[in-house]
């Protein structure tokens, strides 16, 4: 879609090695968007923290299913947002087993 002049928000299932994500940032941001967020339901982290590193992304959400062990600590906490899974994942196990 068209994000020039927008705020782009990529969501995928998991951030592996961060690349396919990295890129589709650097698209956006070619394309003209004012601002670019990701976010992903696992953050495995496996490539490293060029991810968090680059500028491309205003934000980067994960849940906190795989925790972000791979990654140096004081960049998690001033790049990544990690969100509680705890209470959707029991919504979910009560509506399937009362």
């Amino acid at each position: 879609g068209d994000v020039h002049e927008r705020i782009a928000i990529i969501v995928d299932d998991l951030i592996s090695t961060g690349g396919t994500l990295l890129r589709a940032g650097e698209a956006c941001r070619k394309a003209g968007a004012r601002q670019v967020h990701a976010a992903a339901a696992h953050g495995l982290f496996t490539g490293g923290p060029e991810i968090l590193e680059s500028p491309v992304f205003d934000q980067l959400v994960i849940t906190d299913t795989v925790p972000p062990f791979r990654l140096p600590p004081e960049l998690v906490s001033r790049r990544l947002t990690v969100l509680d899974s705890s209470a959707m994942v029991a919504a979910a196990l009560k509506s399937e087993y009362g």
